[in-house]
């Protein structure tokens, strides 16, 4: 049978498992963001020097000097262009895509991260109130121990030989009318 602090093991073990995971997917879902925008970016240069190269001949043009390929060469941008614009369409979905994932997997290992970090926080308090418990049996047993012997030493009429020091009997004051055990 596992004990608590065996299941908090296994927990923790677990959940460093999968962020590692997760953070392994990130990483490789990053790269695919950066991939893609790339890409996009590597058409969107090239639409825009078509656009260029058709804005400086039609502005040629509109200043009277006609060059003889001048058609044909506005003719092969509009065909490029009209090639290429779905691509760019096509590219930009493909970043959009990517940036989902990254933004999922983002989500997913920082919900691990969390999880992971709250199940070490339950894990180290209840290992603190074990022994917080080991500490009051201890105390309890020191406190009958030092009555009794005060008591063959003679006593000290009626008055107890040790007070806990007023932090910790506030403190444990405090403890007890919290859980309503006053």
């Amino acid at each position: 049978m596992n004990t608590m602090s065996e299941h908090y093991e296994d927990s923790i073990k677990s959940l460093g498992g999968e962020l590692g995971l997760a953070m392994a997917d990130l990483s490789t879902l990053e790269r695919e963001v950066s991939a893609a925008e790339e890409y996009r970016g590597k058409i969107a240069e090239r639409v825009s020097a078509l656009s260029n190269e058709r804005s400086e001949i039609v502005s040629r043009r509109a200043g009277g000097k006609h060059g003889a390929e001048d058609g044909a060469a506005l003719a092969l941008i509009q065909a490029d262009l009209e090639g290429l614009n779905p691509i760019l369409q096509e590219a930009a979905g493909k970043v959009t895509e990517a940036r989902a994932a990254y933004s999922a997997a983002s989500a997913r290992a920082q919900g691990l991260r969390l999880e992971l970090v709250r199940t070490e926080a339950l894990a180290a308090r209840d290992a603190l109130i074990a022994h917080a418990d080991s500490l009051a049996e201890k105390l309890l047993e020191t406190i009958t121990a030092l009555d009794a012997a005060s008591q063959q030493a003679g006593g000290r009429g009626g008055r107890p030989a040790w007070g806990a020091p007023a932090a910790l009997f506030k403190t444990l004051r405090g403890i007890a009318a919290a859980r309503g055990e006053l």
